[in-house]
């Protein structure tokens, strides 16, 4: 079975001027847990996860335990994140995006993700997305 027996065609895109405000609001009304950054349709610029965001939100550990101000005063923690998303997603989107091409194995690509630690990957075709694969897609192809 190839990719293109699994992925989704439903994807969100942003522009790369998107502040990350609205990119977390497509996150919550959707449930999606990434969005494509493209300045044409079809041409991805980049993507932005959800797990981008929080670890832009978040201290690293080690911040948490060498600037004690974090725990004692969580105004600093609410000033980064009003910051941070008025921020455009080209600030926090990762450029090197790895794709798939629709007619790899489907296994090859559930490889790919998970030797890389990456949830979804977009599907391309001549240079175009045309789709987007995530675990959750393969998991229910292949299981049904």
């Amino acid at each position: 079975m190839k990719v293109r027996d699994f992925m989704s065609t439903h994807v969100f895109t942003v522009s790369p001027e998107t502040p990350l405000r609205e990119v977390n609001q497509i996150f919550q009304r959707y449930g999606t847990n990434s969005v494509l950054v493209e300045k044409k349709p079809g041409k991805i610029m980049g993507i932005v996860t959800y797990s981008d965001l929080i670890h832009k939100i978040f201290p690293t550990y080690d911040e948490a335990m060498t600037n004690e101000s974090i725990w004692l005063e969580p105004n600093i923690i609410e000033d980064h994140i009003s910051e941070l998303i008025s921020r455009p997603a080209r600030d926090v989107m990762h450029e090197k995006v790895i794709t798939v091409p629709a007619e790899m194995y489907a296994i090859r690509a559930g490889a790919l993700m998970n030797a890389r630690h990456i949830k979804q990957v977009p599907v391309v075709e001549n240079g175009i997305r045309i789709g987007l694969l995530s675990y959750k897609d393969l998991a229910w192809g292949f299981m049904l």
